[in-house]
């Protein structure tokens, strides 16, 4: 994860953030347990549901292979409420033994630092919808 704040170069409070993440599994004797990796929801590809596609959905075998990408631009909403609206693009691949399916999101979200804490309110779209797949339009996230 990364993040650049751009007030400095355009005299206004704008925030670029870069998330990536790559989880491969593997072990000594060439098996994966049933627990393999998921897409869908706010921490991989928002516009689809949470666990929207990975083992047992969609598939016989353990996906054991991810690999997301998450491009941000926040500006402040409410600055004395410390709210933010940001507006993402979020892409990712999963497969088995090698890439094989691919999800891709976009929308914007309403951050805010509450009191009670951290508050997302996420309204996300596929990109190029898949009918089999689960898709979320709203998702609300606590402390993360």
């Amino acid at each position: 994860k990364t993040y650049y704040g751009l007030e400095e170069y355009l005299d206004y409070d704008l925030i670029l953030r870069y998330k990536a993440n790559l989880s491969i599994y593997e072990n000594y004797k060439d098996k994966v347990t049933d627990s393999g990796f998921y897409i869908g929801g706010p921490r991989t590809v928002r516009g689809y549901r949470s666990y929207a596609y990975g083992y047992l959905r969609h598939t016989n075998e353990v996906q054991d292979r991810m690999f997301i990408n998450s491009l941000e631009f926040s500006i402040p909403l409410i600055e004395k409420s410390k709210m933010r609206l940001a507006f993402f693009l979020d892409t990712g691949i999963i497969g088995h033994q090698k890439f094989e399916k691919q999800l891709s999101g976009y929308g914007a979200q309403i951050e805010w630092n509450s009191p009670m804490g951290p508050l997302k309110f996420i309204f996300g779209r596929p990109i190029n919808e898949d009918e089999d797949l689960s898709t979320s339009k709203f998702e609300f996230t606590m402390g993360y």
